[in-house]
């Protein structure tokens, strides 16, 4: 009887034992967030258009690119072609990113529309057309239409040397900019100091890059 008892805690003993060290191992291979952000702070984040530190879909260098050669280049990186992060294809991508032009799942730079529409033949001012009513067609889209909105105005005089013409200015407590009409301008004989490039978007992937080319006054 002592001896089968004792054999018995014996392996009992040896069964805890095993059990324990079972139980250090699962532990240790465990993930925990303080793991996963070690892993991911020193991760270096580099456009994949011009090796720069800034977001891939913000690079101006695009641009100067066709249709063709920023998907190639994406391709080229192995970088999925809804997101464009490393690591996985565009069918298993659960990027939340939508096109403002197409509505699929991808950024606007990668957007077929833009290839048929002939984007490289836009010039700068029917590029900054288009930018503005895509922005005015989704202010419009957000407005309620069961209430109506009434917007800060004042009438005021503006005068260049003996022209002088009355006008509306729209107040935005938001705005950090002034903006005039173009016809307004050319109606004061105003010529524009220079050019500003504006780049523009949304959060939540909705827009991902607008550039325009705006004059100075």
């Amino acid at each position: 009887m002592i001896r089968l008892a004792r054999e018995g805690f014996g392996k009992d003993r040896g069964g805890g034992a095993i059990r324990k060290d079972c139980q250090k191992s699962v532990h240790k291979d465990e993930p925990t967030a303080a793991t996963l952000i070690s892993s991911t702070t020193g991760a270096k984040l580099n456009c994949i258009f011009c090796d720069r530190p800034h977001l891939s879909q913000d690079c101006q260098k695009l641009f100067d690119m066709s249709y063709e050669d920023r998907k190639a280049q994406v391709i080229r990186k192995r970088c999925c072609l809804v997101c464009l992060k490393v690591g996985h294809l565009a069918k298993r991508c659960h990027s939340s990113v939508r096109c403002l032009i197409c509505k699929r799942r991808h950024y606007p730079l990668l957007c077929p529309d833009l290839r048929k529409g002939k984007e490289s033949n836009f010039s700068p001012k029917d590029r900054t057309a288009d930018n503005e009513q895509r922005s005015t067609e989704t202010l419009l889209t957000n407005l309620p239409s069961e209430h109506e909105i009434y917007l800060k105005t004042i009438m005021i005089r503006l005068r260049n040397r003996d022209k002088e013409v009355c006008a509306r200015a729209l107040l935005d407590d938001g705005s950090q900019r002034s903006y005039i009409e173009k016809n307004l301008a050319a109606e004061l004989f105003l010529s524009p100091s220079g050019r500003e490039i504006f780049s523009q978007g949304l959060f939540g992937g909705g827009i991902s890059l607008l550039l325009s080319i705006r004059d100075t006054w």
